[in-house]
């Protein structure tokens, strides 16, 4: 009994987990978590990162250390003095070691500078970028989340559509026993049933390829999706403010910044006609000759002024500028883009709106119909085939609503997507 009571108990938890499905915003969290692109971004992103530090370490100063052990042939030269012994003088030694200390400091620059403000706003400007990568994938996992919901309803209408064939087949055989109808009612009817399993088994396919496009995009298994609760309306006035924030788009944000980095680009080919201050530091001590002082040092200050460069310099400015002129073009075409993209979605949502409106009076009229074919079915006055013709349009009118439904819901996850960040 124990044992037995145990593995009910595991089954019960099997499918308990397997029952429930998983919410959009749990989705949402595991995309951004595991979706390999966005990782990839995240990555570029640090690297920006370290890009600009690594160009700061150049206002630091630089030191080096060489410490060497030095074979070479003696030199050395004798002096014979009247009244004094020889003497040997020497240049260098067979063998001697040696220290050098050397630093060095930029103390004016202008490429440096620049180069390191550009890394400033590139790092900046990326996560403009990163944030509507996030956009992008946020949109990716509600579309395929909502196409599940689609795909889902569908399943259900199948089997509503199922169970009420069923009803109306045993309807249909009880007044064939009273003799009321004629057997080919019940053929019709099991053939209407065969079609609409038919369907049923399409449509579980198409719900497990949208799962598992899901968990495609998500990282992991996803065997559910919950229904979206927390959805409210929104207005037309609520999305044409979103044309006056239009800015607020974190493409066109980048893309800002972007001119921006092409503006001190041309800052930055300029400074390469400037000189550079350079203060340096020496001190070395070495065993390499008895004739000179075995510590040495000295402190200089240079300026180095690149006069002629073959007109490398003169082109790159003019390059320079022709990539900002470029920057600014690629920003105003994708404003335009954008705006057109928002008078898109508008259009849209207004036309999905109408469409709910008349697919709720189609269903109204499909349940009707279906009223009044049962009715004048059960009176001898109708036919089977009316009766499954009207159930067939009321399955057809209740997924129509259902799914323009839905796409409205897709319609405003565009619309966050079109601008960029969560508007509504």
């Amino acid at each position: 009994m124990d044992r037995s009571f145990k593995g009910s108990w595991c089954f019960l938890l099997v499918f308990l987990s397997l029952s429930f499905g998983i919410s959009l915003k749990t989705a949402e969290r595991k995309a951004l978590e595991n979706f390999e692109q966005l990782k990839i971004e995240m990555i570029e992103l640090d690297k920006k990162h370290l890009e600009k530090l690594e160009h700061f370490g150049r206002f630091l100063p630089r030191a080096d250390i060489e410490v060497s052990y030095t074979l070479s042939k003696k030199q050395s030269f004798a002096f014979n003095f009247p009244s004094f012994p020889p003497r040997e003088f020497v240049f260098q030694r067979e063998s001697y070691p040696k220290f050098t200390l050397q630093i060095l400091q930029e103390i004016y620059n202008p490429s440096s500078i620049e180069e390191y403000e550009i890394k400033k706003i590139t790092e900046k400007s990326y996560k403009y970028l990163v944030e509507e990568k996030k956009q992008q994938i946020l949109y990716k996992v509600r579309e395929a989340y909502v196409k599940a919901l689609m795909a889902k309803a569908a399943v259900e209408i199948h089997e509503k559509n199922i169970q009420s064939i069923k009803a109306h087949l045993e309807d249909v055989k009880e007044l064939y026993r009273e003799g009321v109808v004629a057997y080919k009612d019940i053929l019709e009817t099991n053939v209407k049933l065969y079609e609409a399993r038919e369907k049923l088994a399409s449509a579980k396919a198409d719900y497990k390829k949208a799962l598992n496009y899901l968990s495609y995009l998500i990282g992991e298994k996803v065997n559910e999706v919950e229904e979206l609760t927390d959805y409210k309306e929104i207005s037309y006035e609520e999305i044409e403010q979103t044309f006056s924030r239009v800015e607020k788009k974190p493409l066109l944000l980048y893309l800002n910044q972007q001119i921006t980095v092409a503006e001190k680009s041309i800052d930055l080919a300029r400074s390469y006609f400037f000189p550079r201050l350079i203060l340096s530091a020496f001190f070395q001590r070495t065993e390499e000759s008895d004739l000179f002082p075995k510590d040495r040092y000295a402190v200089s200050l240079a300026l180095h002024w690149n006069l002629f460069s073959g007109f490398r310099r003169f082109r790159s400015l003019e390059i320079s500028r022709l990539i900002y002129r470029q920057a600014i073009e690629r920003y105003k075409e994708t404003r335009r883009r954008t705006l057109l993209e928002l008078k898109t979605v508008l259009e849209d949502i207004k036309a999905v709106k109408v469409k709910i409106k008349l697919a709720e009076e189609q269903l109204k009229s499909a349940k009707e119909h279906l009223r009044i074919a049962k009715e004048k079915y059960k009176a001898g006055l109708g036919t089977n085939r009316e009766i499954l013709d009207a159930q067939s349009y009321l399955t057809t009118a209740e997924r129509t609503l259902k799914m323009n439904r839905y796409e409205l819901i897709l319609k405003v996850f565009k619309l966050n997507k079109v601008v960029g960040y969560e508007a509504f």
